[in-house]
C-alpha cells in the first residue's frame, strides 16, 4: 500500500487538531503535490503563528483568495478555490514546502514587534510561575 505514495513529491495535511474557533469548521484534509495557480489581488494582514516558531505571532499580508491544484491519494487531480482563513493556512503550508517561513513574509516592523512581544510574554510567564511558587 505504501508504494502508491511514491509518486507524490509533496503533501500538505491540514486539520484543526481539536482546536475550536468561532466561525471555523473542523476539517482534516491531505493535499498531494499542491500548487497555487492564482492569487487574488486583494490582500490583508492577519496575525499568524507557526509551530516552527513557538510563541511568535506576527502580522503577515497575504492574498485573501487562491486557486490551486492538488491530487488526492489516488492521484485524481483537483482544482479548488479557497478564501479566508483556509486560503491563508494553505498558503502558509505550501510556503513551508518551498522553504519559506512566515517570518520572512512579515514586514520588518511587525516582525520586530512580534519578537519583542514574545520576549515580554516569556518574562511575564516566568514571573507568574515564580509568584505561584513563592505563594506556596
Amino acid at each position: 500500500k505504501l508504494n502508491k505514495f511514491k509518486k507524490y513529491k509533496t503533501v500538505v495535511v491540514i486539520g484543526m487538531g481539536g482546536l475550536q474557533s468561532e466561525g471555523v469548521e473542523d476539517f482534516a484534509k491531505a493535499f498531494f503535490n499542491p500548487e497555487i495557480t492564482e492569487f487574488s489581488k486583494t490582500q490583508e494582514y492577519m496575525v499568524e503563528g507557526c509551530l516552527s516558531f513557538p510563541g511568535l505571532f506576527v502580522k503577515v499580508k497575504r492574498p485573501t483568495e487562491i486557486t490551486f491544484t492538488y491530487e488526492d491519494e489516488d492521484g485524481t487531480k483537483f482544482y479548488d478555490h479557497l478564501s479566508g482563513i483556509t486560503a491563508r493556512i494553505v498558503q502558509h503550508e505550501i510556503d513551508h514546502l518551498d522553504g519559506i517561513t512566515f517570518d520572512t513574509k512579515a514586514n520588518r516592523i511587525h516582525l520586530q514587534k512580534a519578537k519583542k512581544d514574545r520576549k515580554l510574554s516569556g518574562r511575564y510567564k516566568k514571573r507568574i510561575a515564580l509568584d505561584s511558587v513563592l505563594e506556596l
